[in-house]
């Protein structure tokens, strides 16, 4: 039964004699099932209703706490297009995925209905990414070929829409929003193809805390004015100690000051030491590479015409950066030389596709250093706390835990300490954590919400936090908090908008949860989730095809211990784990 069918053989007949919303229908929907949503679902035509129900109530709100709502199309617009409510609903739609706080999550069943076909559905993806930006729009492909079929089919000109009149009102939007039909379908695409990392709360956060400072960029600008044509390349690097305000200066950079040569930032990257997205290799290539393409028409369509399937499967950084660095750049550089031999010999010619120059910024590199370099850079200071700081940290907790609400605080915590990257609103509300984050020791400020993701002010407080020695009854169970994240990941990673987090993070999760090493042994919960993952052949193919495999054997072989399965399962997969790579992701 699809979505079309719910619609009109239930919902239409249910509300025709007061022509009202289903959720308005009290002897159907109590008024304490109505709550502001988090997230919106859109219910494309055509699609099996089946699906959409099993990942909102058996992903998304399995685990959920009470006041997580989620807005339904069906249910809570006016389906009687007659009336002047339908009207207003329709019409409503941007309000409501700004008011949505975490974001859209895409659920897609591509074999029966491609969204990129649906009017709604990529005008949908278009809002979220102008109100919440990349973070706030969770798509999750089941495999390449899905991601192709939507890539490709991207066109709002054609999209479909039930009335004409929709159609008209989200080109009109399209034009304001995007300058023209094919901006719009060109930064979709490059969105859905490239999957780039949003730097946007760190610019913010970074220039606010920069208010007020006089700066005198003199020597960057006079360095980025030495052209050198023909030239193999020239660095500019900004060193100084920790915390003395290096990504500060970077994000004034990056931020178009009056100082430098308008454009003189390319495209730029913000490493982060507990972001393991923003230490991806990969991950930051396409990232560089959407935002040359943003920037340059001619590399976008270069860009764009490479073959979808192929850059979902990149996971060799030099292979990445070959074909969506280099190689692009090599052919358009070509074309600028023959333009400018062109224009030599006095045939007019368009500019031409790149600058003079492309400019790449690349901040706090040493976070990118493992861990046992960075320690050992640090010496003897590695051996000098700060106590000030760790007192005051201890001073805000001791206030601030000891409601009725401290054990999902505490949990919160740990969760927070495990995770491999920020985690999202909407994840945490799967966890059933969401409502707890406010309640968080120090929030808003050291524990605070951007991009709709969970972030803490800084790293010491995670040293101080995974420390027992410095934090000691407030120190975080870390291990509770890779159970939690370990278990949820287990038994939604089919269709959780977390898929990719899921494959490349949930053995470790387990494994760590499952094997601690010590006398006690892990949790019994975490031994039977890991082994169950592990004897799953459909997960292990799915790590494998994203490029996880390596990963994965990573985990299991850095466990102190094993478990009934994960010791065979090792050497298994060392010895066969050429047959698990499949053809399609």
């Amino acid at each position: 039964m699809t979505t079309t069918d719910v619609n009109n053989k239930w919902v239409e007949v249910v509300t025709a004699a007061r022509k009202c919303r289903l959720l308005e229908l009290r002897e159907l929907v109590e008024l304490r099932d109505v709550a502001k949503p988090m997230v919106p679902r859109p219910l494309g035509k055509g699609n099996r209703i089946s699906l959409l129900l099993s990942f909102v109530l058996d992903v998304f709100l399995a685990e959920a706490s009470r006041d997580t709502a989620v807005w339904l199309d069906i249910l809570a617009v006016n389906q009687h297009e007659e009336t002047i409510a339908h009207k207003h609903d329709v019409a409503g739609f941007d309000a409501v995925v700004k008011a949505c706080s975490g974001g859209t999550i895409v659920v897609m069943d591509v074999a029966k209905t491609n969204p990129a076909s649906r009017g709604w559905c990529i005008y949908e993806w278009s809002c979220t990414l102008a109100v919440h930006g990349a973070d706030g729009l969770h798509v999750s492909f089941p495999n390449a070929s899905d991601r192709k079929a939507v890539v490709s089919t991207i066109d709002i000109r054609n999209a479909q829409c039930q009335l004409p009149r929709d159609k008209d009102m989200i080109l009109r939007s399209v034009e304001e929003r995007h300058g023209s039909p094919k901006a719009f379908d060109t930064s979709l695409k490059l969105q859905l193809l490239l999957e780039p990392l949003s730097y946007s709360m760190d610019l913010r956060r970074l220039l606010k805390r920069a208010k007020g400072t006089v700066w005198a960029l003199g020597p960057v600008g006079s360095w980025l004015k030495q052209q050198q044509p023909g030239s193999s390349g020239r660095v500019l690097c900004i060193a100084s100690g920790a915390g003395e305000g290096k990504s500060t200066i970077s994000a004034v950079l990056c931020s178009e000051h009056e100082q430098l040569p308008p454009g003189s930032i390319s495209a730029f990257h913000f490493l982060k030491y507990n972001d393991q997205r923003r230490l991806d290799p990969v991950r930051i290539v396409k990232s560089l590479a959407f935002q040359l393409a943003s920037r340059f028409p001619a590399y976008a369509e270069a860009i764009l015409a490479l073959d979808v399937v192929a850059v979902a499967q990149l996971s060799d950084v030099e292979e990445a950066f070959v074909m969506l660095l280099l190689g692009p750049l090599q052919e358009l550089a070509k074309h600028a030389e023959a333009q400018a031999q062109a224009q030599a010999q006095g045939q007019a010619q368009p500019p031409g596709p790149l600058p003079a120059q492309l400019v790449l910024l690349l901040d706090a590199l040493d976070e990118a250093d493992p861990l046992g370099e960075q320690l050992g850079e640090e010496g003897a200071k590695s051996q000098f706390p700060l106590p000030h700081v760790y007192g005051l940290y201890g001073t805000i907790f001791q206030s601030s835990l000891g409601a009725g609400d401290e054990g999902r605080v505490r949990d919160l915590i740990g969760v927070l300490q495990a995770a491999k990257e920020p985690l999202a609103q909407s994840f945490l509300a799967q966890l059933g954590l969401g409502d707890a984050v406010p309640l968080l020791p120090g929030s808003p400020t050291l524990f605070f919400v951007d991009t709709h993701r969970l972030y803490s002010v800084h790293k010491s407080l995670g040293d101080w936090l995974r420390d027992p020695s410095l934090s000691g009854a407030f120190a975080a169970d870390v291990v509770k908090g890779h159970e939690l994240l370990g278990r949820l990941l287990a038994s939604t990673w089919r269709h959780s908008p977390a898929r990719a987090y899921a494959l490349k993070h949930a053995l470790t999760h387990l494994g760590a949860a499952a094997c601690t090493g010590v006398d006690q042994g892990g949790s019994d919960e975490a031994v039977k989730a890991l082994d169950e993952l592990l004897g799953d052949a459909e997960f292990l193919q799915a790590v494998a095809a994203a490029g996880c495999l390596p990963r994965a054997l990573s985990a299991l072989g850095s466990l102190p211990s094993h478990t009934k399965l994960s010791g065979d399962m090792l050497r298994w997969l060392r010895l066969e784990q050429g047959m698990l790579f499949p053809v399609d992701v």
